[in-house]
């Protein structure tokens, strides 16, 4: 039995078709850091709109709105208003007394609108007023 030589191919190529071949990976390459680029952008945009919609929902600095007013009832004490609001109000009386003292407390949204309130000497509201609160 005789041996078949085969024949090695020729497994070299050229310079030319290397520099081709480096220029196409090179080309390559460059395709897909763009679209990488473009992706981790786009994400990025899409997280800073996420979050930029998510603090103006949160902070549309209405607190104080008319379903809150409209549970305030005369007779009701400063503690259960401060309940139905859920903070304290700012002292408003003209002579700047203090909260032991009858007298007016306002809460107030950041766009202005607010909640004025008139206690008695028994700490019991007697009148509630609101300017310019949304429903």
């Amino acid at each position: 039995m005789a041996k078949s030589k085969k024949k090695k191919k020729n497994t070299r190529i050229s310079a030319e078709e290397k520099a081709a071949l480096r220029q196409e990976r090179s080309e390559l390459r460059a395709k897909q850091n763009r679209k990488a680029i473009l992706a981790l952008g786009g994400l990025i945009i899409c997280a800073a709109l996420l979050i930029a919609m998510l603090v103006g929902a949160g902070s549309t600095g209405k607190k104080y709105n008319m379903a809150k007013f409209e549970q305030l009832h005369n007779g009701m004490s400063y503690a259960e208003m401060v309940e139905v609001l859920g903070a304290d109000g700012e002292v408003a009386n003209e002579d700047g007394s203090s909260q032991e003292t009858p007298g007016s407390y306002i809460w107030t949204n950041r766009n202005g609108s607010s909640i004025t309130a008139v206690f008695d000497e028994n700490d019991t509201l007697v009148a509630a007023y609101q300017d310019g609160l949304d429903k």
